[in-house]
């Protein structure tokens, strides 16, 4: 049976160098090295920000500690000139890198301030003081560069940063003396900043304003949901009114997501809403037989299993070629 490209070669749509390309790469004499030249590129940037941070913890008691913030300085000042003189204009659609290592230098510049923040913070025992904000301003940073030169990854340690200073805002360091807080708020905050995440997602499909950005935000905002709502279960005290919104919530994203094929949401939400089924169920029969429990966790994770198989095989099967 003939190839595409052969019989595009026969109605002379592509030329004989065309052709003989394609031939290759069909025989997989020619193999594509993308993927695996950007995971060495990013192994590269987290490597050499771990190396700087390394050298500055043993050697602080050697190098002066002025010197060792304005080499960091001048390090990040230097980067984002680089980002600067090569980024395009701002635009709400998906930019390709101006440079092959555009996204490499924007992504160690955002950890080079993380590792600036935190120098300073420690060396200057400010951190107990200071952290919620130190992870507010990076998050504020991060979601400047990741917008402006439309960065995923940037994206990524913003939400990381903005969902730490809630967090630590209602687990603070007295937490290493064993002085906790009300759990109940932590629940409460999760449920709140995973809401928070998904709908700005929702918005940005909604605008057309980076709607790339969309997958990044859903995803971090269901996770966070998801397990603050499922901790309540088992942690909150009105866990009842928990368990009820999860389930309900649950079969709603599950509903949703499948006709959209978004099935990655999909999952999230099935394990959440069974959890919480489980979790009332446990409640109303908690009297019944060890047999019969031992017969629906065995058939219920059975199905649950057999779910998420049957997704990926159809997500497999609907993949572009």
């Amino acid at each position: 049976m003939k190839s595409t490209h052969q019989k595009l070669h026969e109605d002379g749509i592509l030329t004989k160098n065309q052709f003989d390309y394609l031939e290759k790469i069909d025989a997989h004499q020619i193999v594509s090295v993308y993927f695996e030249l950007r995971s060495l590129l990013y192994i590269g940037v987290l490597l050499l920000t771990t190396g700087i941070g390394l050298i500055i913890y043993m050697n602080m008691g050697q190098i002066a500690h002025l010197a060792l913030i304005s080499v960091m300085i001048i390090l990040e000042g230097f980067v984002f000139w680089y980002i600067h003189k090569h980024a395009l204009p701002y635009a709400n659609i998906e930019q390709k890198s101006p440079t092959p290592y555009f996204d490499y230098a924007l992504l160690f510049g955002a950890l080079l301030v993380i590792s600036i923040f935190s120098y300073i913070l420690i060396q200057y025992d400010l951190l107990e003081s200071f952290i919620e904000w130190s992870s507010l301003i990076s998050a504020i940073i991060f979601f400047f560069l990741a917008f402006r030169y439309d960065h995923r990854g940037v994206l990524a340690l913003g939400i990381t940063a903005f969902s730490a200073f809630w967090g630590l805002s209602v687990s603070p360091v007295e937490w290493t003396q064993f002085d906790f807080i009300d759990m109940g708020a932590l629940h409460h905050t999760g449920i709140g900043i995973g809401l928070l995440l998904f709908l700005t997602g929702t918005a940005l499909k909604f605008k057309n304003i980076k709607t790339h950005f969309a997958f990044t935000f859903q995803n971090f905002g269901l996770i966070l949901f998801f397990i603050s709502i499922t901790s309540a279960l088992f942690e909150g005290y009105n866990w009842g009114f928990y368990a009820w919104g999860s389930v309900l919530i649950s079969l709603l994203v599950t509903i949703a997501s499948w006709k959209k094929q978004e099935y990655l949401f999909f999952v999230y939400s099935a394990i959440a809403g069974y959890i919480a089924f489980t979790r009332l169920l446990v409640e109303i029969a908690d009297d019944a037989p060890f047999q019969l429990w031992f017969l629906y966790i065995m058939v219920s994770m059975g199905g649950l299993v057999f779910m998420v198989e049957r997704i990926i095989s159809r997500k497999r099967k609907n993949r572009p070629v």
